[in-house]
């Protein structure tokens, strides 16, 4: 990681940054809304410095997409063009046009792997991101704690890291995905592990004062499955097996304290909804009064802001614009056909990681490395990233790293094949 650091070119830092610009900051008035427009400038600035610079890889790009990216630029440009029959086309086509910026720029700067080394980079530049995201709450935990904490519900009784600077949902998030990555780096023991048990232990601490039930155990079901894959792969003895499947079930049973069972269901008595439990009631809502209005296309990209409003009504609750589930988000917002653009990439490329680490039919040592130490890092990322926005909005929209480090993840297969075709030629080359 010093290495790393020390070699940041001016790309990465753009990269970087374009990672970092989506945290909120708890200031109000002109200097809320200067530093609003600041990170809008900063990811159109960092949009379309690689698109102007990087426009050259276009020939190279196109014809190596694989069926996961043409999908999901189409679910995009269907974002796009909800303009035409969303209730306020201005937010849709906005929001369509950043997701479009966002994939352009992440896969051009993947684009730039040469080589597995390339590619262990890129993911640890996503993790240095996300730790000087989760920095900046620490530093605002230690000056400001007002801002810096919130709370669950109108009652104040759990408080929660994230505050007003982002929400804790989403910082659990990415605490969960460096944690995997930190841990995947000390099984590998490779380079400063002490920098990488430093990063696993601040991870561990703000994943669990997030107190974000779907990132929490999202990450635990993630670890102990990477762990499962890790002992197949290296042909580990059963003992290990048992021993891992033993911690995930210790892991669960930590936070038996939260009372996990009645975060899925709900208690009559309950006026406060604000649960997994109250998820389920507005996902069952929603389906009932509007996906029926236009199951096809849709009711607009993200146009769920005037919806929610009438199930929230009356009851004890804040008001907040969000489906809370990806993929139901997507089939109200853009129908069938949204939904079928977005989840069939996921699997596909999700099927892609899976096959390459249990079907090793590679010719070079070099290549077959791959297995060990970048592979189980996305599937882990991946399973994380599937649970959580099952919970959240995650992969679906709007622009996000979650969606930034999931296009990421889309157009690394097209990048892998790249590079396994060009380690196999040179090795039937040189005989």
């Amino acid at each position: 990681m010093r290495n790393i650091m020390r070699n940041l070119s001016l790309d990465t830092l753009i990269f970087i940054s374009l990672f970092i610009s989506f945290i909120g900051i708890p200031f109000t008035g002109t200097l809320a809304i200067f530093i609003h427009y600041s990170k809008l400038a900063v990811r159109a600035f960092a949009e379309t410095y690689f698109t102007i610079k990087y426009i050259v890889y276009l020939p190279q790009y196109l014809p190596n997409l694989r069926i996961s990216n043409v999908l999901i630029i189409l679910y995009i440009l269907l974002a796009i063009l909800s303009i035409l029959y969303s209730p306020h086309p201005l937010n849709s086509g906005l929001r369509g046009l950043e997701l479009l910026g966002g994939y352009f720029a992440v896969s051009v700067m993947s684009y730039k792997c040469k080589n597995w080394k390339h590619i262990d980079n890129l993911l640890n530049y996503i993790y240095l991101s996300l730790f000087i995201l989760m920095s900046i709450v620490g530093f605002f935990l230690w000056y400001m704690p007002i801002h810096a904490i919130s709370y669950l519900n109108i009652m104040g009784d759990e408080p929660r890291i994230g505050g007003e600077i982002i929400n804790p949902n989403v910082l659990g998030l990415y605490a969960g995905i460096l944690f995997l990555g930190s841990l995947h780096h000390i099984i590998r023991k490779e380079y400063f592990p002490r920098l990488w048990y430093g990063l696993f232990i601040i991870s561990f601490i703000i994943l669990f004062l997030s107190k974000s039930r779907s990132a929490v155990i999202g990450t635990l079901i993630s670890a102990s499955l990477s762990f499962l894959l890790y002992c197949f792969i290296r042909k580990k003895s059963l003992l290990h097996r048992i021993l891992i499947g033993t911690f995930f079930i210790i892991g669960l049973m930590f936070f038996y304290y939260e009372n996990i069972v009645e975060y899925f269901v709900r208690r009559e008595s309950e006026d406060l909804i604000f649960k997994a439990t109250g998820r389920v009631d507005l996902w069952i809502y929603l389906l009932k009064s509007q996906f029926i209005r236009n199951p096809i296309l849709g009711y607009g990209f993200l146009m769920l802001s005037d919806i929610p409003k009438e199930f929230y009504s009356g009851k004890h609750i804040l008001y907040l614009p969000s489906a809370h589930n990806a993929y139901l988000q997507a089939l109200i917002g853009l129908g069938l056909v949204g939904f079928i653009l977005l989840t069939i990439p996921l699997i596909n490329s999700f099927y892609y990681f899976l096959n390459r680490n249990i079907n090793r039919t590679f010719y070079n040592i070099n290549i077959s490395l791959l297995n060990y130490n970048i592979m189980p890092q996305f599937i882990a990322i991946y399973i994380l990233l599937i649970i959580h926005s099952f919970f959240e909005t995650g992969i679906g929209g709007p622009l996000s790293p979650a969606i930034l480090i999931y296009y990421v993840l889309l157009i690394l297969p097209s990048i892998i094949e790249i590079i396994v075709k060009k380690d196999n030629n040179n090795i039937f080359y040189y005989g």
